[in-house]
């Protein structure tokens, strides 16, 4: 096997084993296992763990994160662009579990180094292209904090939704994915004054 598609294949690998156990719980060599491959050839690739700990991340968030600014190029309209990447944005926190996991576990669990580094590295870009939305939509003085609260209500949407069906006047269709698109999509017309830009679903 090629040098590149083994690194491919023990990033991909790596990130599921992280998302589903955790970090400390998965060692160098329960990775070389899963790959195929052995400890040595692992450490050919990755200097150490925590190395493929950020090159796993890095690589996941990017690889659902590349398709964003070529989708919202393809609405004229601030508004319709918010709409686009909240549907998008919930759509992967819901579809791709995973991905989903990993933010959850980093921002639980991730070291402030490790944070900081996903910050500049991979999450920058997106969040700096939602605040400018909102602040072309909606004109706030706090664009920074609204997308803050855009953000925090899918994630909270999604760790709630197993819960919810369970509770009084909730039920499945209340969890799926395309009812939380469109809570989140009133809330966000209530909450910023965006006009007739953001529609309904």
């Amino acid at each position: 096997m090629q040098h590149g598609g083994t690194r491919k294949t023990i990033l991909e690998v790596s990130a599921g084993l992280f998302a589903s156990k955790g970090y400390s719980a998965v060692s160098m060599r329960d990775i070389a296992a899963a790959v195929g491959v052995t400890v040595g050839n692992l450490y050919y690739h990755f200097a150490d763990k925590e190395e493929l700990v950020r090159a796993s991340l890095t690589y996941v968030f990017s690889e659902r994160m590349s398709p964003l600014e070529g989708l919202l190029k393809q609405h004229a309209s601030p508004h319709d662009r918010l709409e686009a990447f909240v549907l998008w944005f919930v759509g992967e926190i819901f579809g791709e579990e995973p991905f989903t996991r990993l933010i959850l576990r980093e921002l639980l669990d991730g070291t402030a180094e490790r944070l900081e580094y996903l910050a500049k590295t991979v999450f920058k870009e997106p969040f700096t292209l939602t605040t400018k939305l909102i602040a072309d939509c909606a004109g706030t003085s706090d664009p920074v904090m609204s997308a803050d609260f855009v953000a925090s209500l899918v994630l909270g949407s999604y760790q709630f939704a197993r819960v919810l069906p369970h509770l009084t006047g909730g039920g499945p269709e209340d969890a799926s994915s395309d009812a939380v698109a469109r809570h989140v999509l009133r809330l966000i017309r209530t909450t910023f004054p965006l006009g007739k830009g953001v529609s309904g679903r």
